[in-house]
């Protein structure tokens, strides 16, 4: 298949398209990094500034989770286990914060609890979420059934410098909140566009193919179409020079080519009539190979035929070998099986073997033969070659009935 520019530029959308929500959640925990950092670096000074010690410790660690986020990255080459590290570290110092720290007022320590919880979902994805929001809840029904109580108490006697940070850091929070899901909700369009845009040009693309395809199948029926027409042109040039041949038995050797070529076309037939062209419907093609060989013979409609294939299908490069085999046996019986019998029959049998992988073929006629095919003969030959060629091997009873058992090991079923 020949790739033009437009197949090209396609699968670069494509690729694109799928990786765009990857990108996005890279750029989101680089952009929650940058975040900590700068809350981390304000709370440090404002500590120093107003030597509020445990606001300047919370900075601190602000600050490092962030620079030791970076190096896990840098490191595993991977934002996973820095995005672990850092949303985790914040989850963790939060729930620290809440349960340990009762001089600080909590209140929004609760919406940077929901802000991480935002970006480990988006990040990390739903299983990381789980775990934070599991340990979230735990805090938060600790909170508000201890905590707030103690915070709203806390809250008419703190100085106005507490006061004033837990109005400075509830802004700071809104306000990335904001950002966040702004981002998020961004991001989000995005992704649609690219997807409604990658499901049109998919759609596009499945048209173009499935018109290329049957154009195809049409092209490649016509050729299976022109192969039969070809091989019956050879056939009746074949009969016409037949004519000229004086000797009886030249004429029924050359009558037996004519014949196998007559069951080669025939297969050509079957795939132009079928929906599949890499596959023929076995028991339709033996049936009919069957039918159309014994009407043509001296026993007419006399003679009962009993096919039975358990293998539905099969590939048109087994079939060809597969056809000629039986194509010699049957040809084989009514030349030499059936003289003075009542009741000829002749029984054809293909099953396969699912746990060995093989292909059983068994075949028997009724008939008693007067005059037995050479083992020089050509067609004897010809069962031997094909049965090679698909790998088996064949055993032949004459004790009581004329039976072939073979069994191959290199046909691959659909």
């Amino acid at each position: 298949m020949n790739f033009n520019l437009e197949q090209i530029l396609f699968a670069k959308q494509l690729l694109e398209a799928s990786t765009y929500s990857q990108k996005a959640r890279i750029q989101l925990f680089y952009q929650t990094i940058v975040i900590g950092f700068l809350v981390g670096l304000t709370g440090t000074l404002l500590g120093v500034v107003f030597q509020y010690n445990e606001l300047l410790t919370l900075g601190i660690i602000c600050m490092t989770v962030p620079i030791l986020s970076i190096v896990l990255v840098k490191t595993t080459q991977s934002i996973k286990y820095g995005a672990i590290l850092l949303n985790f570290a914040w989850i963790i110092g939060l729930c620290w914060n809440i349960v340990f720290l009762e001089s600080t007022l909590n209140f929004s320590t609760i919406l940077w609890l929901f802000i991480v919880n935002i970006v480990i979902s988006y990040v990390l994805g739903f299983y990381y979420f789980i775990a934070s929001a599991v340990l979230t809840t735990l805090i938060l029904i600790h909170y508000f059934t201890v905590g707030v109580y103690k915070d709203l108490f806390y809250l008419q006697s703190a100085p106005n410098i507490a006061k004033s940070f837990l109005y400075i850091e509830s802004t700071i929070g809104i306000i990335v909140l904001g950002y966040l899901l702004w981002t998020i909700v961004e991001s989000s369009k995005k992704s649609d566009e690219l997807l409604q845009k990658q499901n049109f040009e998919l759609t596009k693309q499945n048209h173009i193919i499935s018109q290329g395809i049957k154009e195809k199948e049409v092209m490649v029926k016509e050729i299976h179409h022109r192969v039969k027409n070809n091989l019956q042109v050879i056939v009746s040039l074949l009969r016409l020079q037949m004519n000229e041949i004086t000797d009886a038995k030249s004429k029924a050797k050359f009558n037996e080519s004519i014949n196998r070529i007559i069951t080669m076309s025939m297969i050509h037939e079957k795939i132009y009539q079928s929906d599949r062209l890499d596959q023929v419907n076995l028991q339709e093609y033996f049936a009919s190979l069957s039918n159309e060989m014994i009407s043509s013979s001296h026993l007419g409609n006399e003679l009962n035929l009993n096919l039975t294939c358990a293998i539905k299908e099969l590939d048109l490069k087994y079939l060809v070998p597969l056809a000629l085999i039986v194509h010699e046996l049957i040809s084989n019986s009514l030349k030499h099986a059936f003289e003075n019998i009542e009741q000829p029959k002749i029984t054809i049998q293909l099953n396969e073997c699912e746990i060995k992988k093989e292909v059983y073929l068994r075949y028997q006629d009724s008939g008693k033969w007067k005059t037995p095919e050479s083992e020089t003969s050509l067609g004897n030959k010809l069962i031997e070659s094909f049965t090679e060629q698909l790998n088996g091997h064949f055993e032949l009873n004459t004790n009581e009935q004329t039976s072939y058992s073979f069994k191959f090991k290199d046909i691959n079923l659909p």
